[in-house]
């Protein structure tokens, strides 16, 4: 019960988040420019705490971080079929949740990108490194939460 918990966690609350900031940035695109980073950061302290918090149900931090991290590896292996296999996002809700899965971390993603010397920036890339990030910060997390016990 505990393991099903944790991945509807892992599932629901960046799913949650990237459909509320989708809907919220159609009508208050002058509001949200300039806080896509902080949002970013959130939903990462938001990954970090749920880290620190898996730690109270599991004695194993590799089995705490695959559990935390069962949805967003699938999320973004079905972003990379949809890209390098269809060539597209598919135009049904399982192509429209793959995109707002990482869209709260977008903004933090694709300005680390930036930085690099790249000429196009894919949401194939940001996916990934969405996806490296959230792993990291839920590390983190787990590692903290388990010096605390």
């Amino acid at each position: 019960m505990k393991r099903a918990i944790l991945i509807l966690i892992g599932l629901l609350l960046p799913l949650l988040i990237g459909f509320l900031l989708s809907n919220w940035s159609m009508g208050w695109q002058l509001f949200l420019r300039g806080r896509l980073n902080g949002i970013g950061l959130a939903v990462l302290a938001l990954w970090f705490v749920t880290g620190m918090i898996s730690m109270k149900f599991f004695t194993s931090k590799r089995e705490a971080l695959l559990l935390l991290n069962t949805a967003p590896i699938l999320i973004a292996l079905l972003v990379l079929f949809q890209i390098l296999v269809l060539g597209r996002f598919l135009g049904n809700i399982v192509g429209m949740a793959s995109q707002f899965f990482y869209l709260p971390l977008m903004g933090l993603t694709s300005g680390l990108l930036s930085v690099l010397p790249l000429p196009v920036i894919s949401m194939t890339m940001i996916s990934f490194v969405s996806l490296g990030l959230l792993i990291l910060a839920s590390w983190f997390g787990i590692c903290f939460g388990k010096s605390r016990i």
